[in-house]
């Protein structure tokens, strides 16, 4: 008899417990619904019943990209140090720009130049060179590259930095620019 009682009070115990799980279930259920309704409203979003597109568009509406997205910070690394090689960089530069992969919150692409590259852009290579010279002073006009040459490099090479094109700028050394570009301000490779 004694066994039989213990029996019937551990059924009525797992019952218990199955109904406690079973509320706890259905109280989980009811917050999550309340909670992705709270998330869609915060969004922007009246209804639940709509595609995927609309809610996320719904939720970048919601954004202020010009602060939250980080601006763009990179340096054109030029290896081969030839005008066709600047021109193909150029010319991914202008790609990225016109398909809206470089926004306004970027940073200029910086070609920090210190090869024969650099004699593309100097006033006197201007016929040789007129459509790549061309694509960079368009580019630098809009905001989109900053073209910088190494005086240190020019000087070694004979050439007057004064003779460059207008929108091309100078810095002492490029290595050294490179190095603090990097360390003091947080741009990498393009």
């Amino acid at each position: 008899m004694h066994f039989l009682c213990s029996k019937s009070v551990n059924s009525s115990g797992v019952v218990l417990i199955q109904l406690f799980l079973r509320l706890l279930i259905f109280a989980t259920i009811i917050i999550s619904f309340f909670c992705v309704n709270a998330i869609a409203l915060e969004a922007g979003i009246k209804s639940l019943d709509t595609n995927e597109d609309e809610i996320e568009f719904a939720i970048l509406a919601n954004q202020d990209t010009e602060s939250e997205l980080e601006a763009l910070k990179v340096v054109a690394d030029i290896r081969v140090h030839t005008a066709q090689e600047l021109e193909g960089a150029l010319s991914r530069v202008e790609a990225m720009f016109d398909n809206g992969g470089i926004r306004e919150q970027d940073e200029p692409v910086i070609f920090l130049l210190h090869g024969d590259e650099a004699r593309t852009l100097y006033k006197q290579n201007y016929g040789e060179h007129k459509d790549v010279v061309d694509l960079a002073a368009k580019l630098s006009a809009f905001g989109v590259v900053d073209i910088k040459v190494c005086e240190s490099w020019s000087g070694h090479h004979g050439l007057d930095s004064n003779r460059l094109q207008p929108f091309v700028e100078t810095v002492p050394f490029v290595p050294a620019e490179k190095k603090r570009l990097f360390e003091e301000e947080g741009y990498s490779y393009f």
